[in-house]
């Protein structure tokens, strides 16, 4: 009885081997099938990934068996193939070998592993690093997901510093980010929507939210969104939030970008969702408004005088930057008048020998200190800290000395760069850095008329972009007394209320969320 089975399983074995030759030959599509054969499938695999470096071929002898092993080196720990997955194989009864899935449950329920039938799924599994087995004689293949490519270990973030509150940032490994904010907000609620995205990379992208607080509709968008998009270069989390931006020309940025977990986390419990890619420790927030890239959560580990006065600081430094350098053209080249008859003489003083107008004098000063700035971030941190304050001033004393600069627009400059810096998001930074060139302008050529009409238009555009169907100047326009609790001033955490006073998803809602969701489907 033994025999006829034996029997039987060849002529069934062979049988399937004819089918696959004979579809492969009348290209009807079976080709894909991952052949009985594994000298059919060596052949396969010689052809398209053997000869890539590093793959690694592996041959084994299961109970009289012919077996492969197939993966990429360094992904994967050789001497944890032989101890884990080998050693189990070799352990495995004879009668699971002619059966990938009894293989799979039985002999193997200790690793991740997917049975796979299709040399398409087989491509997949083998350039995301898993390991694959053929067995001679068994259709089909086994991937198991045993790669131990090194992560970074967790670290203080570098970018949104703070003296209070958690010091962990995001890493490269989606898994562990994914994890943190799990650990950090248990409860069954929290989605996670996962996929491959990326034409060549086929890189991991997961969005997080919380159900029940962010909109179902607005996260469905959201989802078709991305999960549509084959970007053939995916390397940061940038190029997929591009998609989601109703006005991709607008000079404000329309997500938040964080390395923060307590910002994430905060971002989710308010009905928010969290945009996280594998390769890129950066998380982006959607939806985002103004008041966001100005709110920490440092802020609410403070009393409500120490965190509303911080608040109030940054939007007058950030006023400081933007107006500063324009006032001084302004008030110099244009509007003399508007400047008491003291500081009037004091500065005409400073200028004194200065060959260059004011507007060349700004354009001058805030050029160097791009430059300073640039070179900063891109030199070896032991040196950047040095070449950021000493730079400044070496080259601020020479200008002054040549006479090209007069001393009150180093002055200027200086509290210019540094208030520059007081907001704790650094791509709202950047938005006053290019604006500070046309207010200049409009101040050398109209003096503070030129000043308030671009200003009335900076902020006319800002009440016109939304984001999610949110007003981005929410929640000072359209004005929301409930949300002001929590814009330019912190009020205590009891006058707050739950997820400090927002409702998100409601007022989502209330917006006009259907246009938003055709217009980011369109």
């Amino acid at each position: 009885m033994a025999s006829r089975n034996q029997e039987l399983q060849d002529i069934a074995r062979r049988g399937e081997e004819m089918l696959h030759d004979l579809s492969g030959w009348l290209g009807t599509g079976l080709s894909d099938v991952i052949a009985p054969t594994l000298g059919a499938n060596e052949d396969w695999l010689e052809a398209n990934y053997l000869d890539t470096y590093p793959a690694v071929s592996r041959q084994l002898l299961l109970a009289g068996r012919r077996a492969l092993l197939v993966y990429f080196g360094g992904a994967i720990d050789r001497e944890e193939v032989e101890r884990e997955l080998v050693a189990a194989l070799q352990a495995a009864p004879p009668q699971a070998l002619g059966d990938l899935r009894i293989l799979a449950q039985a002999a193997l329920p200790s690793l991740v592993v997917k049975e796979i039938t299709t040399w398409t799924d087989a491509a997949d599994e083998f350039v995301a690093g898993h390991l694959i087995l053929f067995i001679d004689g068994v259709a089909g293949a086994l991937a198991f997901d045993i790669k131990t490519i090194p992560v970074r270990s967790l670290e203080a973030p570098k970018v949104e510093q703070s003296v209070m509150g958690p010091q962990v940032a995001f890493i490269e490994d989606l898994k562990t980010n994914l994890a943190l904010i799990r650990d950090r907000i248990r409860t069954p609620k929290l989605k996670t929507w996962h996929r491959a995205v990326g034409r060549e990379t086929k890189t991991q992208v997961a969005i997080m939210h919380l159900e029940g607080v962010a909109d179902a509709e607005l996260v469905g968008a959201v989802h078709d969104t991305i999960g549509e998009a084959q970007p053939k270069d995916l390397q940061v989390v940038a190029t997929l939030t591009g998609l989601l931006e109703q006005r991709p020309y607008s000079l404000f940025p329309q997500l938040r970008m964080t390395q923060r977990i307590d910002e994430a986390t905060r971002a989710v419990l308010s009905g928010r969702m969290l945009i996280m890619m594998h390769g890129d420790p950066t998380v982006a927030i959607y939806p985002s408004t103004l008041g966001d890239f100005y709110r920490t959560m440092e802020d609410y580990m403070l009393t409500f005088w120490e965190a509303s006065y911080i608040r109030v600081l940054r939007f007058i430094a950030t006023l400081t930057a933007l107006y500063l350098p324009a006032f001084y053209v302004a008030a110099t080249t244009v509007n003399p008048d508007l400047m008491p008859t003291r500081l009037a003489i004091v500065v005409a003083g400073s200028r004194e020998g200065v060959p260059f107008s004011p507007l060349i004098e700004v354009v001058i000063m805030f050029v160097i200190v791009e430059f300073l700035r640039e070179a900063a971030l891109r030199m070896p941190e032991q040196m950047s800290s040095t070449l950021g304050t000493v730079g400044a001033i070496v080259v601020g004393t020479a200008l002054v000395k040549a006479g090209l600069i007069s001393d009150l627009m180093i002055v200027i400059a200086t509290i210019a760069a540094v208030a520059d810096f007081t907001a704790p998001s650094f791509e709202i930074t950047s938005v006053w850095r290019i604006l500070l060139w046309p207010m200049a302008l409009a101040a050398a050529l109209w003096g503070m008329l030129g000043i308030i009409a671009l200003s009335f238009a900076v902020v006319a555009g800002l009440a016109s972009l939304e984001v999610a169907g949110r007003p981005y100047l929410a929640p000072l326009v359209p004005s929301r007394s409930g949300e002001m609790r929590d814009a330019f001033v912190r009020m205590p955490v009891r006058a707050l209320g739950p997820l400090h006073g927002e409702d998100h998803g409601s007022l989502l809602a209330a917006l006009g969320l259907d246009r938003l969701v055709r217009a980011i489907r369109r």
